[in-house]
């Protein structure tokens, strides 16, 4: 959860009656539905940008790409990699990018093969093959043993967009009202769909505030581009 009922009520100035909280818990979720899947892609589903409970590893499968490089999505940490059943090791076998992902606060989304020539240099004894170290286009070939997602706690651009668009499906909802105490009578007819948020995300600018941190093909972003 991005943001809690009191930082929303910090943010408005206002409050409300317990008999809420259960429809602001609701719209929590959606709007935290909406940030995930405007950050995210096709390719590898929402963005997201907290730790689970408990912050385990988890294992994800990848099919080769006949590439050096393989993109893997929104990962914080590698703990094991196995190619072809062969484990390789960080910084020997294989470089994470963005190079400089974790002072630059953003996720590695790419895996990168040391090469021959490199691979000399540092003595690694896969150094007598000359051929390029690609990953073979074969099934399930690349497992991955890591911790997932774009950061271990929301950014705080993240946290104010949320804010925001909260702020802004309970505003509609009461007028132009200059209310303090919000109650399920002010309130009225409430509401949560998707399409609605949407609407109010892109009236309020909150597009604006999340489009930085929106995955782009190859699991670029905007933020910090791949290199």
């Amino acid at each position: 959860m991005y943001v809690t009922q009191d930082q929303i009520k910090k943010y408005l100035g206002i409050n409300w009656s317990s008999s809420l909280d259960t429809f602001i818990d609701t719209l929590i979720t959606a709007t935290t539905d909406y940030v995930e899947r405007f950050c995210g892609d096709e390719r590898y589903g929402k963005r997201v940008f907290e730790a689970p409970d408990p912050d385990s590893d988890v294992i994800k499968y990848f099919n080769g790409n006949g590439e050096q490089r393989l993109y893997i999505g929104d990962c914080r940490s590698i703990t094991t990699l196995v190619v072809d059943s062969d484990t390789l090791v960080a910084n020997t076998d294989f470089y994470l990018y963005p190079l400089n992902a974790s002072t630059e606060d953003v996720p590695f989304t790419a895996i990168e093969l040391v090469q021959p020539e490199t691979a000399f240099a540092n003595s690694n004894p896969r150094s007598s093959r000359t051929n390029p170290y690609i990953f073979e286009e074969l099934q399930r070939s690349v497992v991955v043993t890591g911790k997932w997602g774009y950061s271990a706690s929301a950014p705080d651009s993240i946290v104010l967009a949320m804010l925001k668009l909260i702020g802004g499906v309970i505003k509609e909802n009461i007028g132009d009202s200059d209310l303090r105490e919000v109650t399920q009578e002010t309130l009225g007819e409430y509401s949560t769909s998707y399409a609605k948020i949407k609407d109010i995300a892109h009236m309020i600018g909150v597009d604006d505030i999340l489009m930085p941190y929106k995955r782009q093909r190859n699991g670029k972003n905007k933020l910090f581009q791949v290199s």
